[in-house]
């Protein structure tokens, strides 16, 4: 059996915990990149399906002379899909507003990263601070008044399935 002498080598506690916090720093740095990146990369998928969804619209009006009817956007003739990893999962998440006459519309949605975006037929992608409600789709194109607006629905991507965000 071999003696310990004053002269064995190994690592002093004192530089086990410094080697463990210098780890856990490290950490602490990646996750936070990570979630950085990971928001970033919701925000524009979301962003790139509001454009591609204005697009749709767009293209609808200049057949009909108005803007869809909520059920046109994700209906199988449209083809039209989001990528639903991107959004914020509470109940609904996609909000279309168009006006009684149909030659305006408006849709908001929030990221997953907490970042709420809007689109509508008078203005390009824009960051807005709210929670998406008919009021953030509908105000997208400068419409505050319930009585001035014809469709006001939330989708829901888990269940895809469209409700009306007014009384129910």
């Amino acid at each position: 059996m071999k003696k310990l002498t004053l002269n064995s080598r190994g690592f002093t506690i004192v530089e086990l915990l410094i080697v463990i916090v210098v780890i856990g720093i490290l950490a602490a740095i990646s996750i936070v990149a990570y979630n950085g990146v990971s928001g970033s990369a919701s925000d524009s998928a979301l962003k790139s399906d509001l454009v591609n969804l204005a697009k749709k619209a767009q293209m609808y009006h200049a057949e009909s002379g108005q803007y869809p009817h909520r059920d046109y956007f994700f209906s199988s003739a449209n083809n039209v899909s989001v990528s639903k990893s991107a959004y914020d999962v509470t109940v609904y998440n996609l909000y279309y507003c168009t006006n009684t006459a149909r030659n305006q519309f408006g849709v908001a949605a929030r990221s997953r990263s907490g970042q709420t975006y809007t689109i509508s037929s008078a203005s390009s992608i824009q960051k807005n601070s709210l929670v998406p409600q008919w009021q953030v789709a509908c105000g997208a194109f400068g419409e505050t008044q319930l009585s001035n607006v014809e469709f006001i629905y939330g989708y829901n991507l888990p269940t895809q399935a469209w409700m009306s965000t007014i009384g129910g």
